[in-house]
């Protein structure tokens, strides 16, 4: 068995060959065995799934699960408010982030790559392994230290499987205790074939598919579009393998998981019919019904009791019909869906309050957007300009406007009237 090892100095974002430009940087140790390979991204966007892990969306949970809020009149001596800079933390789309947010994004990758851990149980069971699957996530970012690159072609299009020496070392022990490290290479060689193998067994879209290993030299270039991570349990220590997809295996899970979603549908987007109007709002605010004049005093600073979090509202035909994260693009608010409600869902107040709803953009969407009946991943993009400004509704009217700050961690909101 011939064996290529490829050692990667540097990864960066790019395409697999000797002379790397436009941005894109070398990896390889330049032997005949070991050409230098560059890897260059398709978009410099940070992907979805990243982006929700950096948002502190735990702190959070008070107002998403009951909607809305306890608010609060604070005294300005005792909260300074302190402007908020949206344009500067909230993140920003790609066209990659919005084209594959409800499609690769979103994939429920182990549906679409049916009982693909049955093929491994009897070797792990005769090799006595301890390795477990924890998690698989779709993103566009290929990170940039890895040691190890391995090409593979998917009908016709070349891939690659990357991962670190350690990870390596791991997978090699679990077959070979006291592997030596030529041997280590060897082992990692023939579990990335058989891995490939398995990939076409498991695939369940209506596209037939064929994984094979490529010997490094074939793989001149190599654009990555999408990004897998397997998240791995390998003798109680957490290892990652990451698959780069080029442009057409990318768009091949994007379709087909489309495919999917709108085969089994969502109750709730199905009921939205026409030219839908979407509001990207904070948690609405409960006061008491006594009180609202006090509210609503121009200068007033209403403390929300929450952390900016970027997990927003959407609301449609006067119902909470999702949650979505916030972002922006091109300069506007947008947000990408991450879970609806299952059925449209209007907030109830306790007995003797009101609602105060805190709208920070709206927008109308094409007819049919909501057609497939699905809601998860979708990107909802708004004209309205990134900025710190809010409307504040009683009943769906507009009552007055605010000031987005923040005290501390603290959202608050200064009345403008």
């Amino acid at each position: 068995m011939s064996l290529v090892t490829v050692e990667v100095l540097a990864v960066s974002w790019g395409i697999i060959g000797i002379d790397c430009k436009n941005g894109s940087k070398s990896i390889g140790n330049g032997s005949l065995l070991s050409p230098p390979i560059c890897i260059r991204k398709s978009h410099t966007a940070r992907s979805f799934r990243g982006v929700l892990n950096l948002m502190d969306v735990n702190g959070y949970t008070k107002g998403i699960s009951a909607m809305f809020v306890e608010g609060r009149i604070v005294d300005p001596k005792e909260a300074y408010f302190n402007s908020w800079s949206p344009a500067e933390v909230i993140p920003v789309l790609s066209e990659n982030d919005v084209h594959f947010g409800e499609g690769f994004l979103s994939a429920s990758l182990e549906k679409l790559f049916h009982n693909i851990g049955y093929h491994w149980v009897s070797l792990i069971t005769s090799l006595g392994a301890q390795v477990e699957l924890l998690h698989v996530e779709s993103s566009l970012d290929f990170p940039q230290q890895i040691n190890r690159v391995v090409p593979f072609e998917v009908n016709g299009e070349v891939n690659v499987i990357g991962t670190k020496n350690e990870t390596v070392r791991a997978i090699a022990r679990q077959a070979v205790p006291e592997i030596p490290a030529s041997g280590a290479e060897i082992v990692f060689e023939y579990l990335m074939r058989r891995f490939m193998t398995t990939l076409s067994k498991s695939w369940v879209g209506g596209t037939n598919t064929t994984c094979f290993y490529i010997p490094v030299e074939r793989a001149s270039q190599v654009e990555i579009v999408g990004v897998v991570n397997l998240l791995l349990n390998i003798d109680k220590e957490e290892h990652s393998i990451w698959i780069g997809l080029g442009p057409a295996s990318t768009a091949l899970v994007d379709a087909t998981w489309k495919e999917h979603v709108a085969k089994t549908g969502s109750g709730v987007s199905s009921q939205i019919d026409g030219q839908p109007e979407v509001s990207l709002e904070l948690p609405e605010i409960s006061i008491e019904s006594e009180r609202v004049i006090d509210f609503l005093k121009d200068g007033t600073l209403i403390d929300l009791g929450i952390p900016f979090s970027g997990r927003i509202l959407l609301r449609s035909g006067g119902h909470i019909i999702a949650y979505g994260n916030l972002f922006q693009h091109d300069g506007n608010f947008a947000s990408r869906i991450v879970r609806d409600v299952n059925t449209q869902t209007s907030s109830i107040p306790p007995e003797g309050h009101l609602l105060i709803t805190v709208e920070i953009a709206r927008t109308k969407l094409a007819p049919g957007t909501f057609a497939d009946g699905a809601l998860v991943g979708k990107v909802i993009l708004s004209k309205d300009e990134v900025k710190p400004t809010a409307k504040l509704l009683i009943g769906g009217e507009e009552v007055a406007r605010a000031d987005i700050g923040l005290s501390g961690d603290q959202i608050l909101l200064r009345v403008i009237r």
